[in-house]
């Protein structure tokens, strides 16, 4: 699971950078590319040096069409995040139904004193 945080302009270039690496790892063209998530070389290019945010769909769509996950494009400051939330994720779901429960209402609790 990935939490949801506006990126940085170097998240954009990196994210970029990620996107060249993969397309040329899988043998595809920038218009490859494009017929694949459906717009244009010049939308690939753009994304690919960075010059471009990418909404979270069409992050989406990247990822499906160079075949790869979230955690392989998204940016490094990210996916340190998301291990976090994948350990919880783990240990969540380990605990009893009983136990979920009280710790999903303390979590509601704290983020409700958290404002």
């Amino acid at each position: 699971m990935w939490m949801l945080i506006p990126w940085r302009a170097e998240d954009a270039e990196e994210v970029g950078r990620k996107i060249y690496n993969r397309r040329k790892e899988l043998g595809l063209s920038q218009d490859d590319l494009a017929d694949r998530v459906g717009s244009s070389r010049t939308d690939v290019c753009r994304y690919e040096n960075g010059s471009h945010k990418m909404n979270i769909c069409t992050f989406f769509q990247y990822c499906e069409a160079l075949e790869t996950d979230l955690g392989a494009l998204g940016p490094e400051r990210l996916e340190r995040k998301t291990g976090r939330q994948e350990e919880m994720n783990v240990l969540f779901s380990r605990l009893g139904e009983e136990d979920q429960e009280m710790l999903l209402q303390w979590a509601r609790r704290l983020m409700k004193s958290a404002g």
